[in-house]
């Protein structure tokens, strides 16, 4: 079927450094000038018909949070925080009936008006800081290879890297994926790039806001916009 359903991954608790400054939150509910990062999310998927959010198991929502998502139409899938990123991603495709294709973006990661998708894709970014994981190997704009960053190399200057946002139009292949890759999330990609033409989206603008130096860079970035004073927040 053609239906698109679309994933913010939000199910781990922000690490220990954001913790000390916000407390133990779920990153989709960092703040982010007077509103939290998922409502600045879910503004550039208006458009979206299936909305989804994973969050920890744990974390109390607040009535104002609960009724926030419910006005977007978010269906709330409650995941075990200390399970891995791959392992979250498995259980909410079984959640959300693997049928579809799905939209997947990172609960850290706010992207900038991302286009409604038609084929296999994954947006990438040159390589910043040694933060993150999942360097990409390009052919053209086709996806040859996806491994982690070795934490003691340091990346060719042309390097890319998997920046937060992902569409995957054969979900079942996808599970396959993480299964036969015991559900960490890199190895999974490279593998399904291997079967299928995934590409590389290099246009799409995300916004990370996983690490304190990166959240204060990306809300420096989003006050010079004017996207950011056009949210109007209750309560």
């Amino acid at each position: 079927s053609g239906e698109v359903n679309t994933l913010i991954t939000s199910a781990a608790y922000v690490g220990e450094e954001m913790q000390a400054e916000f407390g133990p939150i779920p990153p989709s509910f960092l703040p982010i000038g007077s509103a939290y990062l998922v409502q600045h999310q879910l503004r550039y998927l208006r458009d979206r018909r299936c909305k989804f959010i994973s969050l920890p198991t744990s974390f109390d929502l607040s009535e104002p949070q609960l009724q926030l998502l419910e006005q977007e139409e978010v269906q709330i899938i409650r995941v075990n925080p200390e399970k891995s990123l791959g392992l979250s991603v498995f259980q909410a495709i079984l959640e959300i009936g693997p049928g579809n294709h799905l939209e997947i973006l990172h609960g850290d990661t706010l992207v900038i008006s991302p286009p409604a998708p038609h084929t296999d894709t994954v947006s990438v970014d040159a390589v910043k800081e040694q933060y993150r994981w999942g360097l990409v190997l390009l052919d053209g704009v086709r996806i040859t290879a996806v491994h982690d960053a070795s934490p003691t190399g340091n990346p060719a200057d042309d390097s890319q890297m998997l920046s937060g946002y992902f569409f995957f139009e054969d979900t079942w292949e996808l599970l396959r994926c993480l299964t036969r890759q015991d559900f960490s999330f890199v190895r999974p990609i490279h593998d399904y790039a291997q079967g299928r033409a995934v590409l590389a989206q290099r246009e799409m603008e995300t916004l990370d806001c996983g690490h304190l130096k990166t959240l204060y860079a990306s809300r420096r970035r989003l006050a010079a916009t004017r996207h950011f004073n056009s949210i109007d927040v209750d309560g």
